[in-house]
């Protein structure tokens, strides 16, 4: 009996050894910083010409503001934080020539929504803020075209309460005002413009299709589905050099009983819009594309996938922890930057392992319990060169 014992506990010392061994090769390697959060974050964008990356924060009780920080990418440093008065929704656009960011918002800091959008626009230099634009409806996403300084804002239609076709605006870029509008799929989540073509891609979630418009004009080129409606298709991205689109699909939402895991990648030739690949996903959440090496980033709950951007192939898993719920690239110096929103994981149980008729007989082996901690929201940076 002595003998079983004593090979029973050499069995769990050399596991424990390779459990922490295995635990600190598994550590973050690639992460640079991260900061945690007080205020939930809802949007990130990256400035590649100065090197920042900028978070929006949304107050997360009233009479509270909501924020904008602005970090070093090659450090992580805070370097600025800038208060603003209404609640910023999930978009932020950034014009790198004159390093201004636009912060899209619709509630103000005691809760009460006009039911029209307005904008922030904060000097990266200094972090003031420089001008409040009004708009005619809240912006869910944003972008600028690079080539014509134009701001484009992509907005959910509304219907006697319901949600209607989205629409999308070429406006100027310092008064706000929109030069050209048109009309895109139902739920509009995100947009991705492509330089070269003047081409803006929409993702429309419950439509499951991505709408593809004139950058100059909001003219309407043509609507890429992706499949039978309704779909989960939440966030697009370009890579302009490979001429690829890719649009990610999030997990499908069921009433009562457990939650489907399964979303999935759609790689879309941007210059035929026909769809050449699909990558199925456990629990997809947000993308980002890395155009200088051509290789996308796809957060998944607890990682960030780096695939090559032609073939869809798995490179590397970068272990992040927490829900994610946004991530940017700054090609320039190699990072990927990642919020992640406030919440609760199960503890892992450094026991599970050992077999259930070993466990009981070894008196210093805790009996299995379910325990959680809590998740505090944060903004981390990781090395893509590593």
């Amino acid at each position: 009996m002595r003998i079983k014992y004593t090979a029973a506990l050499a069995v769990v010392t050399v596991a424990i050894i390779g459990v922490t061994m295995g635990a600190r090769r598994g550590e973050h390697t690639s992460l640079i910083r991260s900061l945690t959060l007080d205020q939930n974050p809802v949007a990130v964008a990256v400035d590649t010409r100065s090197g920042y990356a900028i978070v929006a924060l949304s107050p997360d009780r009233p009479n509270t503001l909501g924020r904008v920080l602005i970090l070093d990418d090659k450090t992580g440093t805070l370097l600025r934080t800038v208060p603003v008065d209404y609640a910023p929704l999930g978009a932020l656009a950034v014009d790198e020539q004159s390093a201004r960011v636009y912060v899209a918002a619709d509630i103000d800091a005691n809760g009460r929504s006009f039911g029209r959008g307005t904008l922030r626009v904060v000097d990266e230099r200094n972090g003031h803020i420089s001008r409040r634009i009004a708009l005619d409806a809240p912006a869910v996403a944003m972008a600028v075209d690079d080539r014509s300084r134009r701001l484009l804002t992509v907005s959910r239609g509304v219907v006697n309460g319901a949600y209607g076709t989205g629409t999308f605006a070429v406006r100027d870029a310092t008064t706000g005002t929109a030069l050209y509008t048109g009309t895109v799929g139902m739920y509009p989540t995100s947009i991705a413009i492509d330089t070269p073509s003047r081409q803006a891609f929409i993702a429309n979630l419950l439509d499951n299709s991505v709408s593809v418009l004139d950058a100059r004009n909001a003219h309407t080129l043509h609507t890429i589905t992706l499949g039978p409606p309704p779909g989960r298709v939440a966030t697009v991205a370009v890579d302009a050099a490979a001429r690829q689109v890719f649009a990610l699909s999030l997990p499908p939402t069921i009433a009562g009983g457990p939650q489907p895991t399964l979303g999935g990648l759609a790689m879309i030739d941007l210059v035929t819009g026909r769809l050449t690949r699909t990558i199925p996903l456990r629990n997809p959440a947000a993308l980002a594309v890395d155009e200088r090496t051509g290789r996308v980033l796809i957060a998944t709950d607890g990682a960030v996938q780096v695939r090559d951007g032609a073939s869809g192939r798995l490179l590397r898993t970068i272990a992040t922890g927490g829900v994610p719920l946004a991530l940017a690239v700054d090609g320039r110096l190699g990072r990927a930057i990642l919020i992640r929103g406030d919440g609760a994981a199960r503890d892992s149980d450094a026991w599970a392992w050992v077999p259930g008729w070993l466990r009981g007989r070894l008196p210093f082996v805790p009996r299995p319990s379910v325990h959680f901690h809590a998740i505090p929201a944060s903004v981390s940076i990781f090395d893509l060169t590593q």
